[in-house]
């Protein structure tokens, strides 16, 4: 199959799997969690971990799941539909009135070897990150979140210089980089349901000593009883560029977010 049909296919595939998602999880009774109280009751993109037992899921946002007061774990269904499966995992290390300390990890590994995926996402099909986040709250509705990680890179291809001199002397070439990034996020409580959010992302390439384009995202959240909407805009490099290859929608550097959730 031409490269520019399997593209066609997989973005086709997307567009219509998230629209059946979405209709079926509109139709299903469910109930939605109370309104927020505090700013320190907000777990996305926070260090707060989910209670036991709560569960949360979205058209694109991943499913998360309680697995103790102390211990959340989630993944991400479109990629693992996509061959691209992965867990997280986020345990409360500390707690007090004012702050909140969480070590994460996290692990993706790509099966899907198809033309349709870009160079990156082809010579990079595994990462591994661990570091600590945390969250201080100057006050009930503001919540600040620092956090940062250090990343390993499976199944890069060999740099071009090692690669002519194995050709010479044998040597070996490693196929694994190494790197860290930062995350700053503010969360700031409007009303008991409205949540203004602002996230930046940045990723530095220790290995081969460069700087991603970071990524900047500006969101609002409101919750309508039984579901919770998203709505907002991405400065920065495309979300799903690395699956669907080069497109013109892949090349965007502002595209907006949106996204419905629920939480059980």
């Amino acid at each position: 199959m031409p490269e520019e049909t399997k593209k066609s296919c997989v973005g086709r595939w997307l567009r219509v799997s998230c629209g059946v998602f979405a209709a079926v999880l509109l139709a299903w009774p469910c109930v939605a969690a109370a309104e927020w109280k505090s700013v320190q009751s907000v777990t996305m993109g926070t260090a707060q971990v989910l209670e036991q037992g709560a569960l949360t899921f979205g058209v694109v946002s991943p499913i998360a799941y309680g697995v103790t007061d102390r211990f959340t774990i989630q993944s991400h269904p479109v990629l693992a539909l996509l061959l691209v499966p992965n867990v997280a995992g986020r345990y409360r290390l500390e707690e007090a009135r004012t702050w909140v300390l969480s070590g994460a990890a996290s692990y993706k590994q790509s099966f899907f070897g198809s033309a349709a995926l870009s160079e990156q996402a082809r010579s990079s099909p595994g990462e591994i990150t661990v570091g600590p986040v945390g969250t201080w709250y100057p006050e009930r509705r503001l919540g600040l979140t620092l956090g940062s990680s250090y990343h390993v890179r499976l199944g890069l291809p060999p740099e071009d210089s090692c690669v002519a001199a194995r050709a010479i002397d044998g040597r070996s070439c490693s196929t694994t980089g190494h790197g860290v990034s930062g995350t700053i996020e503010l969360h700031g409580l409007l009303t008991e349901s409205d949540l203004l959010m602002a996230t930046a992302l940045g990723r530095w390439d220790i290995s081969r000593q460069s700087i991603d384009t970071p990524t900047y995202t500006v969101a609002w959240l409101h919750d309508f009883g039984r579901f919770h909407l998203l709505a907002g805009v991405t400065v920065g490099e495309f979300m799903m560029g690395e699956l669907v290859g080069e497109t013109s929608v892949s090349r965007w550097t502002v595209f907006p977010v949106l996204d419905l959730w629920w939480r059980l």
